[in-house]
C-alpha cells in the first residue's frame, strides 16, 4: 500500500486525521492517475492477447 493510500485508509479510520483538500485532491489525483495506467495496460494487453488468438499465434 502506498503512502497515499495508508493516508486515505487512515483518513476513512480516524476522523481525527485529515488534510487539507488541495492534499487530498493532489492524493486522490494521482491514486487516480496509477488506475488508468493499470487499466490501459490491461486493455493493451487484452487488445495484444486477441491479436494473436486471432493470427493463430498462441
Amino acid at each position: 500500500m502506498s503512502k497515499d493510500e495508508q493516508r486515505l485508509t487512515w483518513m476513512a479510520i480516524d476522523d481525527t486525521y485529515c488534510v487539507s483538500p488541495e492534499e487530498e485532491r493532489k492524493i486522490l489525483d494521482r491514486i487516480n492517475k496509477k488506475i488508468e495506467s493499470n487499466f490501459e495496460f490491461k486493455k493493451r494487453e487484452e487488445a495484444t492477447d486477441k491479436y494473436l488468438k486471432d493470427h493463430n499465434i498462441i
